[in-house]
């Protein structure tokens, strides 16, 4: 995973030596995103025995609630040390995310 995040933005950095120099910050955040979502919610699909790729398209199966999981968490790791405390509480989040979306959640 990070050999393919850093890979990515590694080729992301070539957008400054171009006139699209602008749109790096967004690409580049955006990025960020969709791997802090990946990787919380990778805990919890691993648990489940998927494979990677199932992974993956499960992921983008759920990109919009994935993107705002990963938003959260990047809000949350400006803040110094906070993520680190926060670290056990954003894995419960993950899993409580995955279980809902997947609808295997049961009322009682």
């Amino acid at each position: 995973k990070l050999l393919i995040f850093g890979g990515l933005q590694a080729a992301l950095l070539l957008l400054l030596a171009t006139p699209a120099a602008p749109v790096h910050p967004f690409l580049s955040g955006f990025l960020s995103v969709l791997f802090l979502g990946y990787e919380y919610l990778d805990y919890p699909l691993d648990a489940r025995g998927l494979s990677v790729p199932r992974r993956v398209a499960w992921l983008f199966g759920h990109l919009p609630s994935s993107l705002g999981f990963g938003a959260a968490l990047f809000a949350v790791l400006w803040i110094p040390f906070f993520g680190f405390l926060l670290l056990p509480l954003s894995i419960c989040g993950a899993a409580l995310l995955a279980h809902d979306l997947d609808g295997t959640n049961s009322k009682v």
